[in-house]
């Protein structure tokens, strides 16, 4: 145990002096963060950008081709095998989207955007000095994400080009997809990190309305109001007068948006209205399109499956290859059925109850992580855009594989 031990330190050292192993991921996550900053180059349009999609293809094969380089001497074929139960329902998923591949129509193409990720499940977390590999990919996209919050208004003054709502975006190119970076690397520098930069977590965290994305907006102001009650606990008196600062600089600053006309805000909050609207039996009327479109997606999922009743075990309604829209639990049921939608929650809830069980920071990370992707499933078919599959694969790959071995010893 001692000389396995002494290893591992070792190990951790020369990964730590080698500037390759810090460099060549970080690069790679920043490139393939930002690869969607073409919107300010193409012809762009309320989320649809026209022109750039051969150089958006080679940009994303060479930005994880340069991120598993980075991490090839954690590349391991057995690692797949850890956990392998938990795996089989996302490697079904994945298989069935190469078959239906030749056969997606341009809408559901995105969902392909999973594929280049999965050689993540390959990274053995249990070698030495994997660890620090985790935690310096999470300091980069934590890095990235706030230089991009930062970047996001002076290149839409400068170019002029922006989604209708005024959502930020950063290099990510879609508000919801730019939500669940911003909760990430809030939840990365609030569990993993610490020290210096206390604020940033809440300054990410409270960003999230600025998307316009309702469930990004949810899920962020949910994360600071827990933050906030954490501290409370671990230290009252400091924690009232920060609260207190927090809450009048934030109602100071969101006077001062909405003063200057910040519609991403008051469009996630009319979303909010809607959807409140709905739940107390509203007229349609009062519905906002977001909202209306999401419930004529899913009944119309809903009415495919009852007029083929096969479909509720095997899914493909019709022949239909995929079913995919502002929802990914009622897209996973209506393409792959009922066993495969309840196998695949099965096994996320278990590596996330595994992560917590576990206590150590880099597991509960990676199982809140897990946490907020599983939530924007109920609205967003998020792991279709780019790159949001990373932030899903790191987390479940990093839970499934450095779990597996970990109950071992």
């Amino acid at each position: 145990m001692a000389q396995a031990q002494a290893l591992r330190s070792r190990s951790e050292v020369i990964w730590a002096r080698d500037p390759m192993s810090h460099w060549v991921p970080a690069g790679a996550l920043c490139l393939c963060l930002s690869i969607l900053y073409q919107i300010y180059f193409y012809d762009f349009s309320n989320g649809v950008l026209i022109g750039g999609e051969r150089q958006r293809l080679v940009l994303k094969i060479a930005s994880v081709l340069i991120l598993m380089f980075g991490a090839r001497a954690y590349l391991s074929a057995s690692a797949l095998r850890f956990n392998l139960l938990l795996k089989l329902p996302l490697l079904f998923v994945c298989a069935t989207l190469i078959v239906t591949a030749p056969f997606l129509e341009a809408y559901y193409a995105q969902a392909l955007n999973l594929l280049f990720f999965l050689p993540l499940l390959l990274i053995d977390w249990n070698k030495p000095g994997a660890e620090l590999l985790y935690r310096a990919l999470w300091k980069a996209i934590v890095i990235v994400v706030a230089v991009q919050l930062l970047l996001d208004p002076l290149l839409k003054f400068y170019f002029q080009v922006t989604w209708s709502n005024a959502a930020v975006v950063g290099g990510m190119g879609n508000p919801n997809v730019f939500g669940i970076f911003l909760v990430c690397a809030g939840l990365a520098k609030a569990i993993l990190f610490h020290g210096r930069w206390r604020l940033l977590a809440p300054l990410l965290f409270a960003s999230t309305v600025l998307t316009g994305s309702l469930a990004s907006a949810l899920i962020g102001v949910g994360c600071l109001l827990v933050q906030g009650f954490s501290n409370l606990l671990r230290a009252p008196t400091r924690s009232l007068i920060f609260i207190g600062a927090a809450f009048v600089a934030v109602v100071l600053a969101a006077n001062a948006l909405l003063a200057i006309n910040a519609t991403s805000i008051t469009h996630a909050i009319n979303k909010l209205m809607s959807v409140i609207d709905f739940f107390s039996g509203g007229s349609a009327e009062a519905q906002s399109q977001s909202v209306s479109l999401r419930v004529d997606y899913t009944l119309a999922g809903l009415r495919m499956m009852g007029e083929a009743p096969l479909a509720v075990l095997f899914g493909h309604p019709g022949g239909k290859p995929m079913y995919s829209g502002d929802g990914m639990w009622i897209a996973m049921f209506v393409t792959y059925g009922l066993p495969l939608t309840l196998a695949f929650i099965v096994a996320n809830v278990v590596a996330v109850l595994r992560g917590l069980r576990d206590g150590t920071r880099p597991m509960v990370f990676s199982a809140c992580v897990l946490m907020v992707v599983l939530a924007f499933f109920v609205t967003n078919r998020i792991l279709d855009y780019w790159p949001a599959a990373l932030a899903y694969l790191l987390a479940f790959g990093y839970l499934t594989n450095r779990g597996a071995a970990r109950m071992k010893q």
